[in-house]
């Protein structure tokens, strides 16, 4: 008997629950359950109050704790990334597994306002907002033009400015407060990065992460988590713009597990019988690779050479041998 999955669908900023809705009807349509709260000051119509990030977490944590929610697939888009770190350490043993989209992924004591310039994609004067800490960078309202130009760039320029009508403003408070994410680093919950491949938001001036989301912010979770990257195409708004491509994905990246990245292996052009053999004698961690190679026992003297050079990273090790 097929058991469905339960997921929790976590938006980003200027953006509500309600924007999950045909994502939610997919995977609804396969067998699964989903929910997708709204952040508090997020709500359509509500007036723009600055709640401080301390506020918002709590809400999300009390509904979530309210509906008795367990054993879910917690997916974060964008600026909800660090709203699922937070989350996952004040409740793990209620996650099954994280899912970043195109998402931020901060490490302890930073903000989202530390990777973004105070001129962001050159924003007009009359748009932006004052310096106040509450209002900093993050306008009231997303500009049309910074929409139509980042945002949902694969779709005809219609369906762009129907979209931009559905977003609600956004208080700043929340963006320039820090978050204490010391023990999220020291959870053991499976982690899978999807990476939208035509997602051009983070390349933009006033971005700070020059690397993208993937390997940007992907490459921050490490070794300290069961990881997995998943590509897929699309924009920065999959989940309006591609919504069932996206539902397929979030299975996807869901059902990973250590045969999955094995299958992988065996299917691309890397074709190493000793590292096939030792995923398939262990559970696979990502620091199983990681020790047979600085051990030497891999005796592959081009990827050893690279690492001694420090021009191949562990991270990039592994990617290597999942795509």
């Amino acid at each position: 008997m097929h058991m469905g999955l339960q997921f929790v669908l976590i938006h980003g900023a200027w953006h509500h629950g309600g924007h999950w809705d045909k994502v939610i009807k997919e995977l609804e349509r396969g067998g699964h359950k989903a929910y997708a709260p709204t952040l508090l000051g997020n709500e359509p119509g509500a007036q723009r109050i600055n709640y401080s990030l301390k506020e918002r977490i709590q809400h999300l944590r009390d509904d979530i704790v309210k509906r008795n929610l367990t054993d879910f697939v917690l997916v974060a888009h964008s600026a909800g990334g660090p709203y699922a770190q937070e989350l996952a350490q004040l409740e793990p043993e209620r996650i099954r597994q994280l899912v970043f989209l195109s998402a931020f992924v901060l490490k302890d004591g930073e903000s989202i306002r530390m990777f973004c310039l105070d001129n962001r994609l050159g924003i007009p004067k009359h748009e932006r907002v004052d310096r106040s800490p509450e209002n900093f960078l993050f306008p009231s309202k997303l500009p049309m033009e910074w929409w139509l130009k980042a945002f949902v760039h694969t779709v005809d320029l219609e369906t762009r400015k129907a979209l931009h009508a559905t977003l609600v403003s956004q208080g700043g408070q929340a963006f320039a407060d820090c978050h204490d994410l010391k023990a999220f680093y020291e959870l053991k919950i499976p982690v899978t990065y999807i990476h939208i491949t035509n997602d051009i938001l983070p390349g933009l001036p006033g971005m700070k992460s020059r690397e993208g989301w993937h390997p940007g912010f992907s490459s921050r979770l490490g070794t300290n988590f069961n990881f997995n990257v998943v590509k897929m195409d699309g924009d920065h708004e999959v989940m309006l713009t591609a919504p069932a491509s996206l539902a397929r994905t979030l299975i996807e990246a869901s059902e990973y597990q250590p045969q999955t990245l094995i299958k992988k292996s065996e299917a691309t052009e890397y074709q190493d019988p000793t590292i096939l053999k030792n995923l398939e004698a262990t559970e696979f961690q990502p620091q199983t690779i990681l020790m047979k190679v600085e051990a030497c026992e891999y005796q592959d003297p081009t990827i050893l050479k690279k690492v001694e050079a420090c021009e191949l990273q562990p991270q990039a090790l592994l990617q290597h041998i999942v795509d």
